[in-house]
């Protein structure tokens, strides 16, 4: 491969994160309500009977789908309880002692506390939607 076909197959960024949920209300309140993300596009593929949400955070996006069957729980003979995948969802927050506070208030378990981070000033784990983790961080 020549520098040029390098430079035109490089990565110039992530569009998107997809996310799946259980609860697709519960997900649109928690990353749009107490986040702050924003709705941008909702739509549906009834032929896989699959919802999705698009969602904006400063120019990063994350979709949303929503299966309805149902996704693989722990109840569920396909679970896979070692499964590859996503781990955690981080956002940067300007006033991480605030968004602490505000999600407190509407009830969302803190994993850890604020606390200093390797490559962060400042930085806590806590409750999404579906039992993810969700990590917070401030840089300033």
């Amino acid at each position: 491969m020549t520098r040029s076909e390098e430079k035109r197959a490089a990565v110039v960024g992530i569009e998107h994160v997809g996310w799946v949920t259980a609860d697709l209300d519960g997900a649109i309140r928690f990353f749009g309500d107490l986040l702050g993300g924003a709705v941008r596009d909702r739509w549906r593929l009834e032929e896989k009977k699959i919802d999705f949400v698009l969602m904006e955070f400063s120019g990063a996006s994350l979709e949303i789908l929503h299966f309805e069957e149902g996704i693989a729980t722990p109840e569920k003979p396909d679970f896979p309880p070692k499964q590859a995948g996503l781990k955690h969802l981080c956002f940067e927050v300007r006033d991480i002692e605030q968004m602490r506070l505000h999600l407190e208030g509407a009830g969302v378990p803190m994993l850890t506390p604020v606390r200093a981070g390797v490559h962060y000033r400042k930085q806590l784990f806590c409750q999404g939607p579906d039992q993810s983790v969700i990590e917070l961080v401030e840089r300033r």
